[in-house]
């Protein structure tokens, strides 16, 4: 039997584990470690597509990959389609194999500027955000998203399906709603499989 992959796109991600991108932590260096490690894949900290619109040093410094930790994903937030589709060109020509879409940030600082799970909030502007970003890519674009706004809440479903429509190769899915930070993951709703069988 062969080893398990995931494709996303052309992108071959072996083994099939993923860094998860963390705001703080998921910087280079430690990109690096945990490629070593044994991440097929992995994500950068999210990187803002209004702070690489107004030249920010800071956020410029968060776009550099190194070949050792590649295959990477650059994960960009905002809100706006036409800075969304700009910020997706500059990880590419950062050397991005992945953009990564993030949806699923509920901090208020992120969501006060239109971006994270605020695009959920507003799936015709998720949408148009994913496709502005689909049209430029030339590597696999992919979605970070919650299981929806409240507890109850499938709207994500719908949402998915239209995000996959516009050419989204991937979703990844918070198992939490925007409103709850803490205690259990639904892990029904975000790992539907039986992985007991």
């Amino acid at each position: 039997m062969s080893d398990p992959v995931l494709r996303l796109g052309s992108v071959v991600v072996a083994p099939p584990f993923v860094l998860g991108p963390m705001a703080g932590y998921t910087s280079l260096p430690f990109r690096l470690l945990c490629r070593r490690a044994g991440a097929g894949l992995v994500v950068s900290e999210m990187i803002s597509a209004r702070g690489l619109q107004y030249g920010s040093r800071k956020t410029a410094a968060m776009m550099v990959v190194c070949l050792g930790e590649r295959p990477v994903a650059l994960q960009l937030f905002g809100g706006e389609p036409g800075a969304m589709a700009e910020a997706t060109r500059a990880a590419e020509a950062a050397g991005a194999d992945v953009v990564d879409i993030n949806m699923g940030c509920a901090v208020p600082k992120v969501r006060r500027a239109g971006a994270g799970v605020e695009l959920m909030a507003d799936p015709e502007r998720a949408v148009a955000v994913a496709a502005a970003c689909c049209r430029v890519a030339t590597v696999p674009v992919t979605v970070k998203y919650r299981a929806g706004l409240v507890p109850g809440d499938d709207g994500y479903l719908e949402l998915g399906r239209r995000l996959q429509d516009v050419g989204v190769a991937a979703l990844t899915l918070h198992g939490r709603p925007a409103t709850r930070h803490s205690g259990r993951a639904d892990y029904p709703t975000a790992c539907p499989l039986d992985l007991e069988g």
